[in-house]
Order: structure tokens, then C-alpha cells, then sequence
């Protein structure tokens, strides 16, 4: 939070600098080079994001539509399925499943430089080597378990 008294500062911060009340729901999604968009995007996800090793997902939260559908085209540009949920005051952008969430994490920390510790470390809980990793098939897991019930059921 920054708090000034200044109507000129403030001015000048609006005009010169594109610095607008609110900006959270407009701002738009900046011109990065390719080579620092995983930069970029660790930078956010260190700010806005969540990952959760034991439930194989994570996310990354923001206010403005535009920029999170953005972010999201930049993460499937690069290889990655994506989710995208609007909600009343917010958008998430979620990378899910074992082995997908492993190769983010690699894309993401690669030639690392600042990154938020803990964040990191919750990605590195994964130990099996990539080729062993499986993703699980949720479409063929969901049909199974319905066909169980509806069996059961019988």
C-alpha cells in the first residue's frame, strides 16, 4: 500500500505512469519477451498463486478478466492445459494433474533467480523422477466410478 497527500504526485502517477485507482479489475496483461515469461509468470504466481502437492493443483488468482485470460493463453502457449473459473470478484487459472504440475514447476523455476521459497518448495514434494510420473485419467476414473454406482445400484 502506498498512502500520499499529494494531489500532484497522485497526478502525475495517473497520467505519466498509467497508475489508476481500482487497477486490480483493469489492468491488462503486459508485453513480455518470451524468453522472461516464465519469469513474469513466477513473479505472479509468488504474489497470486496457490499450490497444493497432495491434491495435485494449483492456482493463480486476479481481478481483471482480460489480464487473467491472458495469463491463462500464455501458460497453454507453453505447453499447458488450463482451467479458467469467473466468480463474483475474481478469476483463477488452475494447472492441474501429477505429471502436468511437475512440468509447470520445471518451466516455471528454470534459470531461477528470485522466487518465493516456501512456493517452491511445495512444488519439489514431488520425488519420482518425471518418466514415472502418471497422470491418473479422470474421464475413464469418472466413468468407472459411475458405472460401479449405477452396477451397485442394480
Amino acid at each position: 500500500m502506498f498512502i500520499y497527500c499529494s494531489k500532484t504526485l497522485k497526478q502525475d502517477l495517473m497520467t505519466l505512469h498509467g497508475i489508476l485507482p481500482n487497477k486490480a479489475r483493469t489492468i491488462e496483461f503486459p508485453s513480455v519477451p518470451k524468453q522472461y515469461m516464465s519469469h513474469f509468470i513466477r513473479a505472479y504466481f509468488d504474489g497470486d498463486g496457490y499450490v497444493k502437492y497432495e491434491k495435485c493443483f494449483m492456482s493463480i488468482v486476479g481481478g481483471s478478466k482480460s489480464f487473467m485470460k491472458s495469463l491463462r493463453d500464455e501458460i497453454e502457449n507453453n505447453g499447458f492445459e488450463t482451467n479458467f473459473t469467473e466468480h463474483d470478484t475474481h478469476y483463477r487459472v488452475y494447472v492441474s494433474r501429477r505429471k502436468t504440475i511437475k512440468l509447470f514447476s520445471n518451466w516455471l523455476y528454470e534459470n531461477k533467480g528470485l522466487f518465493l521459497k516456501r512456493k517452491y518448495e511445495e512444488f519439489q514434494k514431488e520425488k519420482l523422477p518425471l518418466h514415472m510420473i502418471r497422470d491418473r485419467g479422470y474421464k475413464n476414473a469418472v466413468r468407472k466410478r459411475k458405472a460401479l454406482q449405477t452396477n451397485n445400484f442394480n
